[in-house]
């Protein structure tokens, strides 16, 4: 079946997750200077990675927007270190939580070309990620590959994080394509490779670093040989 689609997932696939966590290094830094909390920064940091972390590996079930465990966890470390959370607070963090993402949220080296290489193949380009609708508009307008999607999907439109079959419907359904035309690409075993095989559509596993999924059609180490392999498909 001829290949029409091609869709990624973002972080850890098209987003560099190490800028990413940098973005949050900053934010909480910052959030432990501006309290005068009695805290190491980064071992707040990692208290807050330890909060959010069940979600950021996962929400097949239901999905809870980003944002507000992101509060939830502010709140919480407030409250921990003997500071009473207001709106006001909430919102001076936000904002120095995105300015933190402008700073330093980049692409990965190899991610442009991939999208020019398959773009000009003249196939359907879509993001379907685990994120919320506003911060993948943000994040994709800071690295520059907003108008470089056909479509674009979050777990936050569809109410429910992937492997859960009905993001990769949705995301399909915007491609209009059917499973056996589309590939998807990301870099989680279970939530991106066992995803969308679970509904039929080719899997590539971009595993930059450790195994490959033996569910994957292809496992590659770059985009670029994503690139090369679709290349080779739609022949």
């Amino acid at each position: 079946m001829r290949i029409r689609a091609v869709l990624f997932d973002f972080g850890g696939t098209l987003l560099d997750t190490a800028t990413d966590d940098e973005a949050h290094r900053r934010a909480f830094a910052w959030f432990a200077e501006t309290w005068g909390l009695p805290v190491d920064r980064e071992a707040l940091w990692r208290q807050h990675i330890e909060f959010m972390a069940p979600y950021w590996n996962g929400q097949p079930d239901a999905w809870r927007p980003l944002r507000d465990l992101t509060r939830q966890s502010f709140e919480r470390l407030l409250r921990r270190y003997g500071r009473e959370p207001t709106d006001e607070a909430w919102d001076r963090f936000w904002r120095r939580y995105l300015d933190a993402h402008t700073e330093v949220l980049r692409p990965y080296p190899d991610a442009a070309e991939c999208l020019n290489r398959l773009a000009a193949r003249g196939l359907h380009l879509g993001v379907l990620s685990d994120v919320d609708i506003d911060f993948m508009d943000f994040a994709l307008g800071i690295i520059g590959f907003r108008s470089r999607f056909d479509s674009i999907t979050t777990s936050e439109e569809v109410g429910v994080g992937k492997p859960n079959p009905k993001a990769f419907r949705l995301a399909l359904q915007k491609a209009g394509c059917r499973p056996g035309e589309a590939v998807y690409v990301g870099d989680s075993p279970v939530r991106d490779v066992r995803g969308a095989k679970a509904l039929g559509m080719r899997a590539i596993h971009l595993a930059r670093t450790g195994e490959p999924a033996p569910e994957a059609d292809r496992a590659v180490r770059s985009l670029r040989e994503v690139a090369a392999i679709v290349e080779e498909w739609v022949r």
